[in-house]
């Protein structure tokens, strides 16, 4: 079954090898079109004073004691998270966004989601503003449905369907529920009239699964097409073949181009995508992944020393949502940088560009040779820098290779000459972080054993300084304030815990 990249959980890809993060080869060699401007630097620009909601700490709500595997997802009046049982399985946890209480508890199943992506909720609405959780409680051999969508207050069940593709979610408009198609293939040896022959198990296009009314449409006759990017962009097909397809519709097509066309020769989905949008110019910015030559993998498995340039390893595209052309890339932008915040303001309009290169050596300690890491503020539609944050040697190491930038306000907190910063990706404006601030940080992705098998968990959050070291104290209102959501109140899954902030 196929994955999903989820943009609202940070930028997703499929882990091939543990190699796959340290080499890849050339990227697109389209001089013409790389992006370019004479973007300011932010790190020289005035750097505002720590604002009041640094010291101030924020009210904690209530706390629900769980073994939290990932953040809670927001769907109406209930949270929704996902929870490791003693006995090795999975359950959904809907939990009362105002006081914490549990709603209901049931089983949760991953399906054929591949093990390196971790399990998230899925939460929907109708076409009447009902919220609903989606999942699969069972796993693919079992009896009974494969998906079920539940109220998520009272875990009632809504609506069933008989068969899905396991990077269901809502679909691009925010209702029902949407999944990827998938490929025809090879089924058993049955008998004929002409003889033995291998039956074929037909494909189908990517589905729409309307909750009030509980019917599947194919949408349009892309078969295979498997989405990875909202609103509703999907990639079809491997190798040279492949194309990127804009499907907004049901038995609509709105453009098809080559995947090397639009991003760059050798790119696949199979190893990885990460696309976001910026709705106001109708842009996609992002990249699929890239493999690494069979020479480079014998090298390193040998032993051998592997040099990796950053700037041939990651290539960035902007392309035209409306028409399906290619308007710019560059070279070094790594699409899953963590630096970059997945947020609707910004994430489309901010760039990693990575300069220098990696050695490793099977067995030996990663070093890094000249690593420069610029956050840049770009124009999507032109790509076209309007302000630059740059990171050299140990600070670029520390927030880029170490993933140490606690959140800010649609940012991050960067290591500055005079001090930690917060950057707001908004507008490349700085902040000057107090020493005593206590923020989030992410911890590393722990390895669960649920069903038997080894799978990544989710994001996580500890309190940290700006420096990004864990610590203790109470969570700042600037750093609470710096969680995704709307309102008053923010949410956060911290190890065997989430808690709910007031941040007034």
């Amino acid at each position: 079954m196929l994955g999903s990249a989820r943009p609202q959980h940070a930028k997703t890809a499929l882990v091939v090898a543990a190699l796959l993060t340290v080499i890849c080869s050339s990227g697109c060699d389209d001089a013409k079109q790389e992006g370019t401007g004479d973007g300011k630097d932010a790190a020289t620009a005035a750097v505002a004073e720590p604002s009041l909601a640094q010291a101030a700490p924020a009210e904690v709500a209530w706390t629900a004691r769980l073994d939290v595997i990932g953040q809670p997802v927001e769907a109406g009046p209930a949270l929704l998270v996902l929870s490791k049982t003693p006995r090795g399985t999975v359950e959904l946890v809907s939990l009362d966004a105002k006081t914490g209480r549990a709603n209901f508890r049931m089983p949760y199943h991953p399906g054929g989601t591949p093990t390196g992506m971790a399990m998230v909720p899925r939460a929907t609405e109708t076409d009447a503003g009902r919220h609903l959780a989606v999942l699969r409680q069972n796993d693919l051999d079992a009896a009974g449905p494969a998906l079920v969508a539940v109220d998520v207050r009272t875990g009632a069940v809504v609506s069933s369907t008989p068969t899905a593709v396991d990077d269901y979610d809502a679909c691009s408009d925010g209702h029902d529920v949407c999944w990827s198609g998938f490929e025809s293939r090879p089924g058993s040896m049955v008998d004929g009239p002409f003889g033995t022959f291998r039956d074929i198990i037909p494909g189908s296009a990517p589905r729409r699964w309307d909750l009030e009314s509980g019917r599947v449409t194919e949408k349009t006759l892309q078969e295979g097409a498997l989405r990875v990017g909202d609103p509703d962009l999907y990639v079809r097909g491997e190798g040279r073949l492949a194309t990127l397809v804009r499907i907004p519709g049901t038995w609509r097509t709105a453009w098809t181009q080559s995947v090397s066309v639009l991003v760059a020769d050798g790119v696949a989905s199979k190893y990885g995508w990460s696309f976001a949008h910026d709705e106001e110019t109708n842009v996609y910015v992002g990249s699929l992944g890239k493999p690494f030559p069979a020479t480079v993998v014998r090298r390193y498995e040998q032993g051998k020393r592997v040099s990796t340039d950053y700037a041939s390893r990651y290539v960035t595209a902007g392309i035209d949502g409306r028409e399906g052309k290619r308007l710019w890339t560059r070279r070094g932008a790594d699409p899953w940088c963590s630096l970059i915040r997945p947020v609707p303001e910004s994430e489309a309009r901010t760039l990693c560009v990575v300069r220098g290169s990696r050695v490793d050596r099977k067995g030996k300690k990663t070093a890094y040779e000249d690593l420069v890491v610029e956050v840049q503020g770009v124009d999507p539609r032109t790509g076209k820098v309007g302000w630059t944050y740059t990171l050299a040697g140990k600070d670029a190491e520390q927030a880029y290779v170490d993933d140490r930038a606690p959140l800010a306000s649609y940012g991050v907190v960067l290591p500055g000459d005079d001090g930690p910063v917060a950057l707001d990706q908004r507008s490349g404006a700085l902040e000057r972080v107090a020493a005593g601030t206590v923020l989030l940080c992410s911890v590393d992705a722990d390895m669960v054993k649920v069903y038997g098998e080894k799978r990544v968990s989710d994001t996580l959050y500890v309190t940290c300084d700006p420096a990004g070291k864990a610590t203790t104290g109470d969570l700042s209102v600037f750093g609470a304030a710096a969680l995704d959501g709307a309102g008053q109140t923010r949410y956060v899954s911290m190890p065997g815990r989430v808690v709910a902030y007031r941040l007034s």
